[in-house]
């Protein structure tokens, strides 16, 4: 099992309000997601700008981005420094059907600096795992500027797998995602 790293930093604009607190089916989304990440973590870690509104999250701690400016990067940058030199899953915070039947494909395919899904030509940078080998390169490129994860991984050998069109890959990002939410959890 590996570590579980939650990214909780972004500003949720298209949303209208923080859609990671945003309560479905009783629970708020950010729940979801950790209760979803339990099976298959030895531990689930928020990465955040600030604790304040997670502090009551069922989580195994809060971590700050290492930058003030808010973008995934910054988050995945975060988690693998935290990481203690080990390889990380790590997830984005409004994805609420990642469970351990995504993750563990991706651990059957596990072998390079990163494994991640790619479903109808698009890749996917999370959920994913992530090899510590690659902070001193991802500094590099966030110091350069670069704030486009998809644009870093081009730059690093890894391994992207095909994975199936479902509602795993789901983003609640716009409040009428939440009406396919509606659809997918049945």
């Amino acid at each position: 099992m590996l570590n579980t790293f939650i990214l909780a930093g972004g500003l949720s604009r298209r949303f209208g309000s923080n859609k990671l607190l945003y309560v479905l089916n009783g629970k708020r989304l950010i729940d979801i997601v950790v209760e979803n990440a339990r099976p298959f973590s030895r531990n689930v870690y928020l990465v955040a700008k600030e604790k304040g509104p997670y502090r009551d999250v069922n989580c195994d701690g809060i971590l700050l981005d290492v930058f003030e400016e808010r973008a995934s990067i910054i988050g995945l940058f975060t988690a693998l420094l935290k990481s203690n030199g080990e390889d990380i899953i790590v997830l984005s915070g409004d994805m609420p059907f990642v469970d351990d039947s995504t993750v563990n494909l991706l651990f059957k395919e596990h072998s390079f600096n990163y494994t991640l899904f790619k479903i109808n030509g698009a890749v996917y940078p999370f959920p994913g795992i992530y090899s510590y080998c690659l902070t001193l390169d991802l500094y590099r490129f966030i110091k350069k500027g670069g704030r486009s994860i998809r644009k870093f991984l081009k730059c690093v050998n890894g391994k992207i797998i095909e994975g199936k069109n479902s509602k795993h890959f789901l983003n609640i990002n716009e409040q009428q995602d939440i009406e396919l939410f509606n659809k997918f959890k049945t």
